[in-house]
């Protein structure tokens, strides 16, 4: 059977794919007398994320005037074809690479960029190349656009984004975060860059500043009010899970539920974050009961709930777990359900001698197994006594104790009281609870903010 810690966390790591809308310069003036056309679309393969806009640019010190001799003869010849009908773009291609070659200054550079950059349009448009061929003459035309030192900050900013998002494409790290930071510099309140940095910093082994540009895309964006995509999430925590931060799990999977609370996404944040704390059996109940609570088993994880609730003495809660699991479709093993059945009499004629037990001892030990049994056969309000009377006795692990309290307290309808006791919940349990927590208000409609209440990422993990 497999066992929950073994999971891996199966989140996308990288962020949604899109395309870009890339504005030519207005102003971009050549030997042809016209600007290039704008709002033409870009398609690009390396970007993460949709990014439209409506905006012309403008240049910051091109000036036509200063355009060398060979620049403006073969540029401005390329600009006046583009501008025809039924181009040969193979002429032009011939005509800008001249171009390239006989660039003598900043401002050469720069309208060989955006020639560069029209061409790969026409060629797209067209058909006329392979996307590899169309990305290749995009990425000159933008590294001689920001070369040029010519862009206005807004533009530079965009244009040292494509060149990221295409360095991230092909899996040049290094190239890339010298690009989103390029961008920064142009714009530093740009989430977009920003997450993608983080997801190149990620990568190149730089965690620390990783998490750190993560943080900073989240905040601008919940700042400007923007929701955040759940993509950019999942680029923190899926980083986390490889290390296996538990605390930085808690963290970003709560944020992530929070606005993509799908049974999918609860099952696999929760076996991260089990996988991540290296959670034992008794916290492995917990988590896989949270699990049952969201809606989130599947075949396996009812498996592993069934038969470890049977080891740990609770045959009221394997069999429940049993049956919905067949509700489900999902088929327990013959062995978990024999040995299931075979118990189930003894121990719930056991209970109130338990219960009587359980009052008169020493410490809570016997009233927390005890409420534990009660809760498995769905009796909660002797569970909830129980589990109040075994914190009151001591001697136990009181966040286990109010986590399990609070979850009974939730089944009964108290789920006010329950989301107040699980405020007051540390220790082993505190991850778990915060879960907990985020689940009941979204059933009861609340309005938890993970991203400033979750577990710090800063906290040592259990």
């Amino acid at each position: 059977m497999k066992r929950v810690s073994t999971y891996a966390l199966a989140l996308s790591l990288a962020v949604a794919g899109g395309t870009t809308a890339w504005t030519a310069p207005a102003s971009a003036q050549g030997y042809g007398g016209s600007a290039p056309a704008s709002g033409q679309q870009l398609e690009n393969r390396g970007n993460n994320r949709s990014e439209n806009t409506s905006e012309q640019a403008t240049t910051s010190g091109f000036d036509a005037g200063n355009l060398s001799d060979g620049v403006r003869a073969q540029a401005g010849a390329a600009q006046t074809a583009l501008s025809g009908e039924a181009p040969d773009l193979a002429a032009i291609r011939t005509q800008l690479e001249g171009a390239a070659g006989a660039i003598a200054n900043d401002d050469d550079r720069y309208f060989v960029g955006q020639m560069m950059l029209q061409l790969s349009v026409a060629m797209q448009n067209a058909g006329a190349a392979t996307p590899a061929e169309v990305q290749a003459i995009q990425r000159r035309g933008l590294q001689y656009a920001v070369d040029s030192g010519k862009l206005p900050p807004a533009d530079a900013g965009r244009y040292w984004t494509f060149l990221g998002n295409m360095a991230n494409a092909e899996e040049d790290y290094p190239a890339a975060m010298t690009a989103y930071q390029n961008a920064l510099q142009a714009n530093p309140a740009n989430p977009d860059a920003l997450i993608q940095l983080a997801n190149a910093q990620f990568r190149t082994g730089n965690s620390a500043a990783g998490y750190e540009s993560a943080d900073e895309a989240l905040r601008l964006a919940r700042e400007a009010g923007t929701e955040v995509p759940s993509t950019w999430i999942t680029v923190p925590l899926n980083q986390a899970s490889r290390e296996r931060d538990a605390a930085r799990v808690a963290h970003y999977g709560q944020q992530l539920l929070v606005v993509e609370p799908t049974p999918d996404i609860w099952s696999q944040v929760l076996l991260a974050y089990a996988s991540a704390a290296r959670f034992d059996d008794q916290a492995t109940l917990d988590m896989l009961r949270l699990l049952r609570a969201a809606g989130a088993h599947n075949a396996d994880t009812y498996q592993e709930h069934a038969a470890l609730a049977l080891r740990r003495g609770l045959p009221g809660e394997a069999q429940s777990v049993i049956d919905e699991a067949g509700t489900s479709g999902v088929s327990i093993a013959s062995e978990t359900r024999s040995d299931t059945q075979s118990r189930l009499s003894g121990d719930r004629s056991s209970l109130d001698a338990g219960r009587r037990s359980a009052e008169s001892a020493a410490n809570g030990v016997e009233a927390l197994n005890t409420a534990d049994a009660y809760a498995s056969y769905g009796d909660y309000a002797q569970a909830v006594t129980l589990y109040r009377l075994a914190v009151e006795k001591g001697g136990i692990d009181a966040g286990t104790a109010n986590l399990r309290l609070a979850s009974a307290l939730a089944a009964s309808g108290q789920t006010s009281e329950a989301i107040s006791l699980l405020d007051g919940v540390s220790g082993s349990r505190e991850g778990l609870a915060k879960f907990w927590k985020v689940w009941l208000e979204q059933q009861s409609g609340g309005t938890s903010t993970p991203a400033d209440e979750a577990t710090s990422a800063e906290e040592t993990a259990e």
